[in-house]
């Protein structure tokens, strides 16, 4: 299945880094020469500025859902694994000229930044191009850059399995036609947007007999084709949630006592990277309406293993971040805190067919 990127919400905020990649569209002298008194191939002078536009919900979601002093600690946590992702840098550039005529590719260049503004200088032809960019590909571990010698198979798929890592980079695109004239001087703006989301999982465990918990999120896309920003639905790999060590917040880390104390240890913090989900609700065995999926398997001291599958029935959007928030009964069975999520739940699971959990 293909679905668009979807547009994001007025009320998200927005944080800004630029970098300029300067443009001189003149071809060599040699080349000019070759076309005799015909100077229409050789361009102007043009500017193109590359602006990474960071619209998300982090701050929004944690300072929302943990707003109290109780909830410092977590919300330290998840805004440190977070801050990985929801970047206000770019680290590595891909960048793809196409001519719009042929669709092959003019020029081709990658750099590494790891700074906020950056300028180079390239050489183009006059003409009409495509352009697709791609950054923080370099660190991505689960996905990759393939299929850009030309751009409509220009993709970012996730590697393949049945059980994969989180996303370890936040991943932006651009896509713009320019048409690089002969005769006058150009400027352009091209907006790079985040192409993945995050989920978090603060999870209570006070109260219940269990020794292990595996999470996992599950019905995001796998491969994001970058020309048209479509996101592809061919398989659903489950998508590992890493428990996440505390990190005390700002405000205490002058005093003496850095220890977590003890009625905050009970709730433990989940995160993942990943792309976004579908926007179709489907409906599961016991009729209850879902965009996407939370797995919680807990292992008790008895050696028995719950599963509880949590409903989400709205989407997750390109740079959203989602907290769930759960209670774990003594026998490890979830139930949802978070308004709106639904749930089902089976006692002594056991591993086999299409989910293998191993602990």
């Amino acid at each position: 299945m293909i679905v668009p990127l979807y547009s994001y919400r007025m009320t998200q905020q927005i944080r800004y880094i630029s970098y300029c990649i300067v443009l001189f569209c003149i071809a060599t002298f040699q080349s000019c020469k070759l076309i005799d008194d015909d100077l229409s191939a050789c361009g102007q002078e043009a500017q193109v500025t590359y602006q990474v536009k960071l619209i998300t919900t982090l701050d929004v979601e944690l300072n929302t859902v943990l707003s109290t002093d109780s909830d410092a600690i977590h919300h330290a946590t998840f805004n440190k694994y977070f801050e990985n992702i929801f970047v206000d840098y770019v680290h590595d550039v891909d960048l793809s000229f196409y001519k719009t005529t042929t669709q092959e590719r003019a020029y081709h260049d990658n750099h590494i930044i790891d700074a906020s503004e950056k300028s180079f200088t390239l050489f183009l032809k006059a003409d009409s191009y495509k352009h697709l960019a791609a950054c923080n590909i370099v660190d991505a571990k689960t996905v990759s850059l393939e299929e850009d010698s030309h751009p409509e198979t220009m993709q970012l798929p996730q590697m393949k399995g049945d059980t994969l890592g989180p996303h370890t980079t936040g991943l932006f695109t651009a896509r713009l036609d320019m048409d690089v004239l002969a005769d006058s001087s150009q400027n352009f703006v091209v907006p790079l947007y985040m192409a993945n989301s995050g989920v978090g999982v603060l999870i209570d465990t006070a109260g219940s007999w269990v020794k292990d918990i595996k999470i996992y999120v599950q019905d995001m896309a796998t491969n994001f084709f970058v020309q048209d920003s479509l996101y592809i639905f061919d398989a659903n790999p489950l998508i590992k949630a890493e428990q996440l060590p505390f990190v005390m917040p700002i405000q205490a880390k002058h005093r003496s006592e850095i220890s977590i104390p003890a009625r905050y240890a009970d709730r433990l913090c989940y995160g993942t990277a990943c792309y976004p989900s579908n926007d179709t609700t489907l409906l599961s065995d016991k009729n209850i309406p879902y965009k996407w999926r939370i797995r919680i398997y807990a292992l008790t001291w008895e050696d028995k293993i719950t599963e509880t599958i949590l409903y989400i029935d709205e989407q997750l959007l390109a740079g959203h971040l989602e907290i769930i928030q759960a209670k774990l009964r003594r026998n490890g069975q979830a139930d949802a805190i978070t308004a709106g999520v639904g749930a089902s739940v089976q006692l002594e699971w056991k591993a086999g067919g299409e989910i293998d959990i191993e602990f």
